[in-house]
């Protein structure tokens, strides 16, 4: 094998990726992203990857294969935290589908200064209230996608916040505060009001089905270990293993509902 950073490629198969599940233990191969429909666990739409392509690179392309595909737009979306990137929000927000994707918790150190997230916000991000309660409405753009609200150096120099506000406050006592925020920090908003409420804590213990068809392919398809080399050929191989795993649960739904019988030997 050959080293290329922190990645190990394999002679054998060219194809193939290093990632980590945790600092200490590496996987190499393909990855097998999928998205199911939650009542009836059926495999809408996957996606081969290098194991090393991030999660979070897949959401919207998965969403989108079910809309080309079916011609379906999900009304919610439920996904672990992997998947917990700004971008991924307002690409949900935008197409008017629910966020049931959870936050990273904040470290419990108390900042030193105060950020963003210690304000307020209202009128989907257009108002914001700084710790000490002022409010400035409007903002100015900052480069790429980033935006920036700016609280009146009137009500900043006196303060009682003020150190905790404005870094070397005591060398420059008309300096005022700006808070900084990603362009689309309504998503985030939306997202922070979502996980509050009772149908999310809903969606999130729901969460766990996806892992049941994960392991349908594992026990019954050889998932586990591609048995070939390279990435088309494995994608072959993971087509098989979906459609097998979509008709084995079509067979137990269709038992369900009384309208195929078992048969027995």
């Amino acid at each position: 094998c050959i080293r290329d950073s922190n990645k190990i490629i394999s002679v054998v198969d060219q194809d193939a990726r290093v990632a980590y599940k945790t600092r200490k233990k590496a996987k190499t191969g393909y990855k097998n992203s999928i998205i199911i429909d939650e009542d009836s666990e059926l495999i809408l739409a996957y996606e081969v990857t290098p194991f090393d392509v991030t999660d979070n690179q897949l959401l919207t392309k998965l969403v989108d294969k079910v809309n080309e595909e079916f011609k379906l737009i999900p009304k919610e979306v439920s996904a672990d935290k992997g998947y917990a990137t700004t971008d991924i929000r307002d690409y949900l927000k935008d197409h008017d589908i629910i966020s049931n994707i959870d936050f990273y918790n904040k470290p419990d150190k108390e900042r030193k200064i105060y950020s963003v997230a210690d304000c307020t916000f209202e009128n989907d991000g257009n108002k914001i209230t700084c710790p000490n309660g002022i409010s400035t409405e409007g903002y100015k753009k900052r480069g790429h996608l980033k935006r920036t609200y700016k609280i009146d150096a009137s009500h900043c120099c006196n303060c009682p916040l003020r150190d905790k506000c404005i870094p070397n406050s005591t060398q420059s006592k008309t300096a005022s505060k700006s808070f900084i925020a990603h362009e689309r920090y309504d998503a985030v908003l939306r997202d922070e009001a979502r996980v509050k409420t009772e149908e999310f804590k809903e969606a999130k213990n729901a969460r766990f089905i996806i892992e049941r068809r994960f392991a349908t392919g594992v026990r019954n398809n050889n998932m586990r270990r591609s048995r070939f080399i390279g990435l088309e050929a494995t994608t072959k191989h993971t087509a098989l293993s979906n459609i097998s795993t979509n008709i084995k649960r079509v067979i137990h739904i269709l038992e369900d509902t009384g309208e195929v019988c078992p048969v027995l030997s």
